[in-house]
């Protein structure tokens, strides 16, 4: 039979087809070229390949299909919104035929091929197979490039290759080639949030909002936004209208509430929370607990403590009883608190602040023991901090000072640091008698609060204490030159100066300024010690005899009296006072020595 070179290449056409197909596997190879007609939707593909071609090996299996066609529906109602989506869904809604089976018969094929690519698409991007999802919405498009399914399946697989920029670009160009897809707006704002792009996601809802005012979801979006920004004003506006449409809206109540409370609009807030209890069917409870939180952040704790109250009487709450439980303690009707604690502490078993409040509360009503062990319940984060100082000094109380020191390590070794820690750190050393770690204490805190004037001065002071009058001077001179109005650390240095006889005048004026400043009975003790120490025998006398009225049972006052006398030759009456001091400290061995003497008087 004779065929025409037209019919013989069209022949050819088919064989070099067929050859491809068993070659490179039908899911592999790209579309061939279509001549392409404009229609009511975009291009239709006109072609002679047979379309099992282009449908066989994108689904394995039937069921793939289907799950596939899930995945697509909920992709169109999101980008589109139903009365948009519509005229796909028609081609996907029955995953019977022909979609997961295509009929060649049917006249609509090409646009069911269309979907059943951007099904696959869908289901790959949600298995995060970029490249694979690419390859059929590239396929999609060249079977209609104006196919808006497609094209936002491109957008969706920029965004999936981390370029959130050239995603945007492609969605404000489709927006612009169909301003009737409104729903754009918010994958916009999706994007932008990403960005952390906060105006314009802002102006995404704004346009949105503008096409349907009263689409509550976006409201929401838009005021949390806004108050993220700061931009109070215009977030209450949006908050106050989605209220406003939807008065049952709890979260509309929170947001609201939350935006005004940054504002410090502390009553307006609660307004708002009383209003949200009246009017709301459901969480009633979680704004009366805003209420009663906002009231006990105002110091209000009687008026918290009623809405606690009332709460409470209609609907057992433990977080609520627990609130209830802290306003009491905070009005110090410690012995109420305490049941309402304990319940709720033991109701929320591993909540740290229930029991942080309760051992406050055993605490304060002197039930040392009690706090020791509801404080050792708080194991875990910042409340266990707080309830380790607590147990130092409960520990310190009850005569368990080794436990004390061993709280305070600990807190050492969660890396908290407090120069109050350092000092109750080092007094217990003392109380131990064991001075070196004391020094060490304190010194440890200087390497970590180099300017911490109460460190220097009780290092200074503990360096006296143990006779290091070289070390004490170091750190006086240093407290001195901090605080050069601090009266305490004038006199002391010049009582160093005066014990260590360097310095005297300068020593006398320190004194002489502290005692100006006010008059104390050690300010006294430590100018007529000066005065001893220069030879002026008179005026020291006064002072000290003036310390010495002022505070009686003082051993010091009393055994400066004695070298006084001492040091002017009238040993007996330095016996006297050697000896009165010795009955205030009877095991004072340095009175003791003097005191034993054989004084004669000269």
């Amino acid at each position: 039979m004779y065929m025409s070179k037209v019919e013989m290449l069209d022949v050819r056409m088919r064989c070099w087809l067929l050859l491809v197909v068993l070659l490179c596997g039908t899911g592999g190879c790209s579309a061939p070229h279509l001549k392409q007609e404009p229609t009511e939707q975009g291009i239709v593909a006109q072609t002679n390949t047979p379309d099992s071609l282009l449908y066989a090996g994108v689904f394995d299996a039937r069921a793939e299909c289907e799950d596939a066609a899930v995945v697509y529906q909920e992709f169109l109602h999101v980008w589109l919104g139903e009365e948009q989506a519509a005229p796909y869904l028609e081609y996907v809604a029955n995953t019977e035929e022909p979609f997961c089976t295509p009929d060649l018969s049917v006249k609509d094929s090409y646009k069911r091929l269309v979907n059943y690519l951007c099904a696959q698409a869908c289901v790959q991007l949600q298995h995060e197979n970029i490249s694979q999802a690419l390859q059929h919405v590239q396929r999609a498009l060249e079977l209609n490039p104006y196919f808006i399914p497609a094209q936002l399946l491109q957008a969706e697989v920029v965004a999936a290759q981390g370029d959130t920029s050239g995603a945007l670009v492609q969605i404000e160009r489709i927006y612009a080639a169909n301003p009737h897809l409104n729903r754009l707006h918010l994958r916009m704002n999706a994007l932008h949030m990403e960005q952390q792009d906060y105006t314009s996601a802002a102006q995404d809802l704004q346009r949105y909002l503008y096409v349907q005012p009263d689409a509550e979801a976006v409201l929401l979006q838009l005021g949390r936004i806004q108050a993220q920004q700061e931009h109070f004003a215009d977030a209450i506006k949006t908050l106050q209208t989605l209220i406003d449409l939807a008065p049952n809206e709890p979260l509309a109540y929170f947001e609201l509430g939350q935006v005004l409370r940054q504002r410090h609009e502390f009553r307006r807030a609660l307004d708002l929370y009383k209003t949200a209890a009246q009017t709301l069917e459901h969480g009633v409870q979680e704004f009366e607990y805003l209420q009663a939180e906002l009231l006990l952040e105002q110091h209000e704790y009687p008026a918290a403590a009623e809405v606690l109250r009332s709460s409470l009487a209609r609907e057992e709450s433990v977080p609520l009883r627990l609130l209830y439980g802290y306003a009491l303690l905070q009005m110090e009707q410690y012995a109420a608190a305490i049941p309402e604690l304990r319940s709720a502490a033991e109701a929320l078993e591993f909540n740290s602040m229930a029991w942080l409040w309760l051992g406050t509360a055993f605490e304060r009503q002197r039930q040392w023991y009690d706090a020791i062990a509801t404080f050792q319940q708080v194991d875990e984060g910042d409340p266990r901090t707080v309830a380790l100082f607590h147990l130092a000094g409960l520990y310190h109380v009850v005569g368990r000072n080794q436990e004390a020191i061993a709280a305070l390590d600990e807190l050492l070794d969660l890396g908290v640091s407090d120069p109050l820690m350092y000092k109750q750190l080092s007094y217990l050393h003392i109380l131990e008698q064991n001075n070196p770690a004391a020094v060490t204490a304190l010194e440890h805190g200087l390497e970590q609060h180099q300017d911490s004037v109460e460190l220097k001065n009780h290092l200074g002071l503990l360096y006296a204490m143990l006779g290091n009058y070289t070390q004490a001077l170091k750190y006086m001179e240093q407290v001195a030159q901090q605080r050069p109005d601090d009266v305490e650390a004038l006199n002391n240095l010049a009582f160093l100066y005066a014990e260590t006889e360097q310095n005297l005048e300068y020593a006398l004026t320190l004194a002489q300024a502290a005692l100006e400043s006010e008059s104390r009975a050690e300010f006294h003790d430590t100018l007529g010690w000066v005065y001893v120490k220069l030879g002026r025998y008179s005026e020291a006398h006064e002072q000290l005899r003036l310390a010495h009225a002022m505070q009686p049972q003082n051993a010091q006052i009393l055994e400066h009296l004695g070298d006084m006398y001492m040091a002017m030759g009238k040993k007996a009456q330095a016996k006297e006072e050697y000896l009165k001091a010795l009955e205030l400290q009877p095991n004072n061995k340095y009175l003791q020595q003097k005191a034993n003497l054989n004084f004669t008087e000269r």
